[in-house]
């Protein structure tokens, strides 16, 4: 029967329907309308492909060869003498001892002249002679020892060494055994050496200081913890060790063409390991292999020459003992072998001697190896080593034998004598000793001869890996116009898995650790690290017990989050450090100049280590991947805290600069290497064609003070109506307000230059930061047309407006699933998000407004946005104060889809880019990595001191000396940072050459009190007229505005004196001395006041002169 059609069916299918309509269109909003993110690929110099073939590239071996054939110490030893020559039995005495000495002239090094001592010591015809005439060879012997015989290292050396580089201003020679080399100034002699000449004798120092580079990995196995492990080109790649049979493993290509080297490195534990042995290996089978031992011994005898492995011991044969059923033994020949060296007793065979030969055996047969008494498998025959379940009669084994005329053929074997088939095995197999591996690999190998096809054979597989760490790495080489250029291709490492099959995952790298270091004692001079303002690390400070310093370039990395307050620090803001030698006035600048966001600065004193290490040195750690404590457990019992890395790695080209300072062109000290920065900077920001803005075009025209002011306009806060909560807005600074403010400060009469506005909370959502899908001006403070209006109007004043936008952080997402979309991800995979902290209890304030990290594969994506609304809003006016853009980066570590900081330096580039060719070029930005301060047409909220970690010595203000001139510039904010003291705050203006700055609003901050905005208390402008025209009248007095900052030099601890050069006359000069003490500093010639300045030295007239 048909069913009849009701409502209740027609509205549950509609529902259906609908329901299905609206996934369809959440889905096609999810996938489709999101930004589009930007590629991350890494645009490395060479291919995949390159690495995999090695083209034009040499083995280490190949070069090795020649040096074994020349190495006394090495198997393929070649001798130098020819050995038709050794004297005779026909020859008579004298003719022996004169051949003798023959032999012994031909030895080119003194390790070779004791071979050949030894050599010949060993000889019946030697050992034929009287003890008169022996003398006379041995007082030979000792004349040549004595004479000016190289050792074998000094020997080898010009062999090894090639001038690989020259390009007229340097030459590299290069150490093609050890992979060492040094650059040569050819104009000064000057030599700048890759590794200590003379390292410290402490053996793990010493690995650290000849090593090129540092690699740390860690186990892929996600369940074990990862414990980082620390493998060096010199231990773990480039030894070589004939007694511990350690062979190099690197390759080497050496391309005069295009003016490189490159060092292909494979880092592993070398040498033997227990794959080389059989696990279990059958009576039958130790039978065979010990008769082999018998034979090489024979086969000694019959050319006189006695054999010893490299324990020393004297191969003297063995064998085993079937007298006894049950109860084998090994027992040498060494009375048949006495017997045939009637000699050898005299000069080597003491009894103790063959006593620890003994030794040597009982060692591999009953400690290495135990008899498994309980695994009878049954007989073999002792002649063809057969094997039955049952003892024979006789053996009816099949074998081939060779007949008097060299035929072949077959029979049984016949043989009577069997023995009782038993295993020996290793109960420490995987877990042995040095020494037991060592031992047995003198039986295998040297006494029986053994192979890797013995190994196949006994252990029924090929010599199969270990598991253990194989990491391969390269690093090139280029000389410069400025010096060496280093690069470490991202895509040449490679790992290989453990014995489980995970694959080791490299953590990071340390590149050319002690290149540019300087002993204790041997020079005087520091280490200059652009910390926060600057910092100055001197050589041997006395602060070795101090933790050495180590901060990330471009320190930020906002993915990484924290629930309480850290203790806060300065970014490293430019990516390079210098290392100053004051006394031997000789200098470098090394520059990360790819990858810079990926590096660390590393730099210690001398005496660390207990004393042991007695070097200054900085260098670089490249971090190929992102780490996080990651907390696993619920509750205090199960609660584990794991450090986890990223599970992918940042495998683009990191390269790093070497610039060696010319004496003649900049001064040897910190204002010197600030001037040869910026010149660095410019020229290769002019070849840069991907960044549209040229450092070199930029210039600070203004003469006299520029007022940097932060302005607050409208803010949000909770509020309510009848219970109802919702968020309001309220104002601080209206549009109007903001040009009686101006007014004000230009009625003070200072004579300012100008003043750059930088508004914050000018859009419709206050102090909020949203992001860019619609921007509309805030109807609180005045409204679209109004601001616009004031911009335009106020160009021609010199008061510049800069609407402030950030860039990176947001409390909301106006697009769709923003947070899922565009947040960055930690390393353990949880969203980037954090709140304010509460400054009273510096935890989470999380009533406040949530903030969220944008990830960087759509940083350009937004940047479009941002240019396509603002340009909107605001036409034509193309100015902003962008936070976060240029001053802060992320990454984005979501599992096997991160994005590392080295991707969002180029992100960000390309962002500003955009911003640039829409319109928008007058950019402020904040304290601005060196890779946007092409794009700033003036800077604010620079550091005006160094983090002052304990290995630190003092502050500088490097990275002011090094943007004077170029732009304006300002430091913190009086206002905000008042406890410090308008004194102060003048004389750090003159120390930085700063731009004074404040915080203002014109309303009384008090409103912010219930508000989450409750830190601007100290913004209400009327506070603060008077120490404004005290700050700007005492700075104009100065004239240092119409002048370059030169020169800034520490002459006493807390004092400074910088020095000033006219814009356009740079023989006038302004000098001032600045005492921070809390006493007068005297001089012969001036006294500076306690917490005041000294002006020693000005063009000024008195009447304008301050601080006299």
């Amino acid at each position: 029967m048909k069913k009849k059609k009701t409502i209740g069916r027609y509205v549950r299918r509609t529902l259906l329907f609908a329901l299905l309509g609206v996934i369809v269109i959440c889905l096609a909003v999810f996938y489709l309308g999101k930004y589009k993110a930007s590629k991350t690929d890494y645009d490395n110099k060479y291919s995949n492909e390159f690495w995999n073939q090695l083209p034009g590239f040499i083995h280490s071996q190949d070069i090795f060869e020649e040096f074994y054939e020349l190495d006394c110490n090495s198997d393929k030893y070649v001798k130098p003498y020819d050995e038709s020559y050794l004297p005779g039995s026909s020859d008579s005495a004298d003719e022996k001892i004169e051949k003798f000495k023959v032999i012994l002239d031909t030895a080119r090094y003194t390790e070779e002249l004791s071979y050949i001592w030894s050599d010949i010591k060993s000889m019946a015809s030697y050992n034929s002679l009287r003890s008169a005439q022996k003398a006379t060879v041995e007082n030979y012997y000792n004349t040549l020892s004595n004479s000016d015989l190289k050792g074998w290292t000094e020997y080898i050396s010009p062999s090894r060494e090639v001038e690989a580089l020259n390009n007229g201003k340097y030459k590299l020679i290069f150490n093609r055994a050890d992979t060492t080399f040094r650059v040569e100034e050819i104009k000064t002699g000057h030599v700048w050496y890759s590794n200590p000449v003379d390292p410290d004798a402490t053996l793990g120092i010493k690995k650290t200081q000849m090593s090129l580079m540092n690699i740390v990995f860690a186990t892929g196995n996600k369940s074990e913890t990862p414990i980082p492990t620390t493998y060096t080109t010199y231990e773990n790649s480039t030894k070589e060790s004939t007694q511990e049979k350690i062979v190099p493993d690197f390759h080497i290509k050496i391309d005069e063409e295009n003016n490189t080297i490159i060092v292909y490195y494979t880092f592993k534990v070398g040498g033997i390991d227990y794959t080389y042995f059989p696990e279990t290996i059958t009576s039958a089978r130790l039978d065979e292999l010990c008769r082999r031992s018998v034979a090489k011994m024979e086969e000694a005898m019959a050319e006189g020459t006695p054999l010893r492995d490299s324990n020393n011991n004297l191969i003297t044969g063995m064998y085993f003992d079937g007298s006894k059923i049950g109860n084998y033994r090994f027992q040498s020949y060494y009375d048949e072998f006495i017997s045939l060296f009637p000699d050898l007793s005299e000069a080597d065979a003491e009894t103790a001697a063959f006593e620890e030969t003994r030794n040597f055996w009982n060692r591999i047969f009953s400690t290495i190896y135990k008899e498994q008494l309980d695994t009878s498998k049954g007989y073999y025959c002792t002649n063809c080593y057969a094997t039955y379940e049952t003892k024979p009669t006789s053996c009816s084994h099949v074998i081939t034998k060779v007949d008097d005329a060299g035929n072949e053929f077959t029979e049984e074997c016949g043989c009577t004598e069997f023995a009782e088939l038993v295993d020996y095995k290793i109960t420490t197999y995987e877990n042995m000793s040095e020494a037991d591996i060592k031992s047995l690999y003198c039986f295998f190998y040297e006494w029986c001869g053994y192979t890797n096809e013995d190994l196949t054979q006994d252990t029924g597989i090929e010599k199969q890996s270990s598991g253990k760490p194989e990491i391969k790495c390269a690093i090139e080489y280029q000389l410069t116009d400025n010096g060496l250029q280093v690069m470490v291709p991202g895509n040449s490492l490679k790992t290989n898995t453990d014995d489980k099959g995970y694959a080791y995952r490299i953590v990071s790298i340390d590149v050319l650790p002690y290149f540019t270091s300087v002993k204790k004692n041997t020079d005087t001079g520091y280490i200059v690290i652009p910390d926060g303002s600057g910092a100055v690390i001197e050589f041997d400070n006395g602060k070795a017990d101090y933790p050495v310093y180590l901060k990330r370039l471009y320190s930020t990395d906002l993915a990484f989050t924290s629930y309480t307050l850290t203790s806060k620090t300065t970014d490293v803001l430019l990516p390079m450090y210098a290392m100053v030698y004051t006394g031997s006035e000789h200098g470098v600048i090394a520059e990360a100049t790819k990858g810079a966001a990926q590096l660390a600065i590393n730099a210690g004193v001398s005496g660390q280590a207990n004393g042991n290490n007695t070097f200054n040195y900085a260098y670089y750690t490249i971090y190929i991947r992102e780490s996080e404590q990651v907390i696993f457990g619920t509750t205090a019992y199960n609660r584990v805290s794991i450090k986890q890395y990223t599970q992918k790695g940042a495998t683009g080209d990191y390269e790093i600069n070497y610039s060696f300072m010319d004496k003649d062109e900049y001064s040897m000290d910190y204002s010197g290497v600030a001037k040869f920065y910026r010149d660095i900077l410019i020229s290769r920001n002019a070849l840069d064609d991907s960044c549209k803005e040229k450092l070199g075009q930029k210039t600070d025209k203004t003469n006299n003070v520029v007022m940097n002011i932060d302005v607050i306009g409208s803010y949000d806060y909770h509020s309510n109506i009848a219970g109802i909560g919702y968020n309001a807005k309220g104002t601080l600074t209206t549009i109007d307000e903001l040009g009686l403010i101006i007014d004000e400060i230009n009625g003070l009469g200072s004579d300012i230059s100008s003043m750059n506005i930088y508004y914050k909370g000018w859009r419709k959502e206050a102090l909020a930061d949203v992001s860019f899908k619609s921007i509309t001006v805030s109807s609180k403070i005045g409204g679209r047309k109004k601001l616009l209006n004031f911009i335009n109007d106020n160009k021609d004043k010199n008061v510049n407006l800069y609407p402030q936008v950030e860039f990176i952080e947001y409390n909301d997402f106006k697009e769709s699933y923003g947070r899922t979309h565009y947040t960055s991800r930690d390393v353990s995979g949880s969203y980037s998000e954090k709140y304010p902290y509460d400054l009273s209890s510096n935890i989470y304030n999380k009533k406040a407004n949530k903030i969220m990290t944008l990830s960087p594969d759509y940083y350009n994506a937004f940047a479009v946005t941002l240019a396509k609304k603002y340009n909107k809003v605001l036409p034509d006016v193309g100015a902003i104060s962008l936070t976060g853009l240029g001053s802060q980066l992320s990454g984005n570590y979501r599992r096997n889809k991160e994005i590392f900081k080295y991707t969002a330096v180029e992100e960000q580039i390309k962002s500003l880019n955009t911003l640039v060719d829409s319109g928008i070029t007058d950019i402020a930005l904040e304290a601005p990595y060196a890779y946007a301060l092409a794009y700033a047409s003036n800077v604010y909220n620079i550091p005006v001191a160094s983090s002052g970690q304990e290995i630190i010595d003092y502050s500088i203000p490097f990275y002011q000396l090094v943007i004077n001139g170029l732009m304006d510039y300002s430091g913190e904010s009086i206002n905000e940072k008042s406890e410090k003291g308008i004194a102060q705050h003048i004389m750090k203006c003159i120390e930085t050459g700063s731009n004074p700055a404040f915080t203002f609003t014109y309303d009384d901050s008090s409103k912010l009190l219930q508000t989450n905005y409750n830190n601007y208390y100290y913004t209400y402008y009327q506070r603060w007229l008077s120490d404004v025209k005290t700050v700007c009248d005492d700075l104009n007095g100065l004239g240092i505005y119409e002048c370059n900052l030169v020169k800034h030099e520490r002459i006493a601890n807390n004092v400074y004196k910088v020095t000033y050069q006219n814009k356009y006359s740079p023989e006038k000069e302004i000098v001032i001395i600045l005492n921070y003490q809390k006493i007068a500093y005297s001089t012969s010639e001036y006294q500076a006041e306690a917490n005041s300045y000294k002006v020693i030295k000005t063009y000024m007239t008195s009447e304008t002169k301050k601080g006299e």
